[in-house]
């Protein structure tokens, strides 16, 4: 807080970013990009990096002294925040002994802000390539601090972007403190073991730190302004590196396709306001006994707009070798914009634990206009609003809207139900023998023999699908894939499609009846049995 004010004080509160929380480093600096100084704690996830466009600091504080800061902060002075209920009432020997026994690294916060920056591994790492990693990117700041010589980090921050030597205000100070010396020497035993690897953290930041300030005394401040940050003219640069999209894992599990569809307007489009389905099919290639599904979608910028996954759902799948679907059914609340999928299957709730497989920009959709137009923005919020007199003698009536408040609104493309249903599909392949669950492409030769024109797209367009049946007409799978025409269809033309079929899982002696069928009205071989292909498959 005291350098967030000292750089709201050099450079103008417009200037500087609040004083960020835990959010990604990342979006921080796609959502800030326009400004000159961005400021915070931040979290990284491995294989981030530094923005070289930046000058970066960073300030670290003596280990022990910021663990009882936490506690007696968090204890006495946040009333408003939602914290483990259990702080409220433990005593420094119990929260000691509760840390140490129940969770010792997630009390080596700085290590664990830093370490991701430092190593473009994949995999959950042990405590001692963490700290190797933390280390490593520390040299990487351009400078390095620490709390207890924060004004001495000021003035020096201050000289290397040639700025004017101001004081430094203290702020955000706990109403009430521990001091080191009235710790017995059992806690501190008992602290310094269990900050070990973040006090040798500490003491390279606080050599590296010395040596910084013996530099710039020695150089009088004469080496002038260091990478003073301006806003970069596209915000494609941001003023970070755009890495490429992620794609890895041990691919027991592997993602086949990922696809995004409104449940009115269809494939990859969606309005704001309209549930959606994010559907992500893949393969397990081996048995597994555990499966966590996530999802994120990030916006054209990549800032992160939403992330779950099946475990936060309450969710967990065991399953055998095999093809399979995973459907997140939402309500689209983001607004106008172009958005992109990432998705990822994992063990647990970290991929870093077990990364089966993990795609960035898997999938992409739009959202061209809204549903309701009840709202602006990029955001659709659930709202109720609520009016009431505050002083005596006040009345008031609600009156109706005037109509003409909202636009009525009609899609483009409304195709009539179709009169006739008459068509020839042939199948341009031998279809003998098929694999049990798996996507097969089957040429076939379709003609409109009707006299009317078949709608590719739109409401209720026309589709080539299929259906699995057995040899006495029992329905095994009822309502295939869809497979696109890609242009309307005049009467008396023919067309050639690979048509998508996903075989049954079972083996045996099927019937593959395969028809076009106007989406919301009818399946062409119910009105016309001559216009389905009926093909006699063994599944093996």
């Amino acid at each position: 807080m005291a350098l967030h004010a000292f750089l709201v004080d050099q450079l103008g509160k417009d200037q500087v970013s609040p004083p960020l929380g835990g959010g990604n480093l990342n979006d921080a600096l796609l959502q800030w990009s326009g400004i000159k100084a961005i400021s915070g704690h931040f979290a990284a996830r491995q294989g981030d990096v530094l923005p070289k466009a930046r000058f970066c600091l960073t300030a670290l504080r003596s280990p022990i002294e910021r663990l009882l800061s936490e506690f007696n902060y968090n204890r006495h002075d946040l009333d408003d925040l939602l914290l483990d209920a259990k702080r409220f009432v433990l005593d420094v020997d119990t929260y000691i002994e509760q840390i140490t026994r129940e969770s010792p690294e997630n009390v080596l916060v700085q290590l664990l802000m830093l370490y991701p920056l430092g190593t473009d591994c994949q995999n959950r790492l042990t405590l001692d390539e963490k700290l190797t990693a933390a280390t490593r990117v520390l040299d990487q700041f351009d400078l390095v601090g620490v709390q207890e010589e924060l004004d001495d980090v000021a003035c020096m921050l201050a000289v290397s972007m040639g700025w004017p030597i101001i004081p430094l205000n203290r702020l955000n100070v706990s109403s009430r403190s521990t001091a080191l010396n009235a710790l017995s020497s059992q806690q501190m035993r008992a602290l310094s073991k269990l900050l070990e690897p973040e006090i040798e953290l500490y003491n390279h930041a606080l050599k590296r730190f010395r040596s910084d300030r013996r530099r710039f005394i020695g150089n009088r401040g004469c080496e002038g302004p260091s990478k003073i940050h301006s806003p970069p003219d596209e915000a494609i640069s941001n003023g970070i590196a755009i890495p490429a999209p992620k794609n890895f894992g041990s691919m027991r599990c592997e993602i086949s396709s990922v696809s995004v569809a409104g449940k009115i307007t269809g494939f990859q489009q969606v309005m704001a306001g309209e549930l959606m389905d994010i559907t992500i099919q893949f393969v397990a290639h081996e048995p597994v006994e555990q499966l966590n599904v996530g999802i994120a979608i990030r916006d054209e910028h990549g800032l992160l707009m939403f992330g779950t996954s099946s475990l936060l759902q309450g969710e967990l799948f065991v399953l055998s070798a095999g093809r399979y679907a995973v459907t997140f059914t939402l309500l689209n609340r983001l607004g106008p914009g172009r958005y992109v999928v990432d998705a990822a299957l994992m063990r647990t709730a970290s991929h870093y634990d077990d990364c089966y497989h993990w795609r960035d920009r898997a999938s992409q959709f739009i959202v061209d206009t809204y549903a309701t137009q009840q709202y602006e923005g990029r955001v659709l919020m659930d709202v109720d609003v609520y009016f009431d007199g505050l002083s005596a003698g006040t009345t008031w009536t609600r009156i109706p809207v005037p109509e003409g408040n909202a636009s009525v609104r009609a899609f483009g493309r409304l195709n009539e139900p179709l009169k006739e249903f008459s068509s020839s599909i042939e199948s341009m392949a031998q279809v003998d023998v098929l694999p049990s669950g798996v996507d097969v492409l089957l040429q076939m030769k379709l003609r409109n023999r009707s006299n009317e024109t078949w709608p590719w797209n739109g409401r209720n367009p026309v589709h080539l699908s299929y259906q699995w049946r057995l040899d006495d007409g029992t329905v095994v799978i009822e309502d295939g894939l869809r497979t696109y025409l890609g242009e309307d269809v005049p009467p008396g033309t023919s067309l050639i499609l690979p048509l998508l079929v996903r075989t049954p899982r079972q083996t045996g002696r099927f019937v593959l009846l395969v028809s076009l069928v106007q989406e919301q009205v009818a399946w062409f071989f119910n009105q016309d049995s001559d216009s389905g292909c009926y093909l006699s498959v063994a599944i093996d």
